[in-house]
């Protein structure tokens, strides 16, 4: 199935649907993209939760330039 976006910046908070039940439902539906939880919790708690239900990374809100570009890098470099 091709995607169409290359990663999700998920909010691991929004209102009505949480990042967290966001992504379940994107990997229940079969989609393998790269989603990558922005959250403002830095408990690892929080973390493992977006972790578990399907996202493949996370990072602190706020973050620098440099550290999302570090993270994409596990994604979409060429080896």
């Amino acid at each position: 199935m091709e995607e169409d976006f290359d990663v999700v910046l998920m909010d691991a908070h929004m209102p009505i649907l949480d990042g967290i039940e966001a992504t379940k439902r994107i990997r229940e539906a079969g989609r393998n993209i790269p989603i990558i939880a922005l959250t403002a919790s830095v408990l690892n708690e929080k973390i493992h939760k977006c972790l578990e239900a399907g996202m493949n990374d996370a990072l602190p809100k706020p973050f620098k330039r440099e550290d999302l570009l570090k993270v994409l890098e596990r994604f979409y470099t060429k080896a």
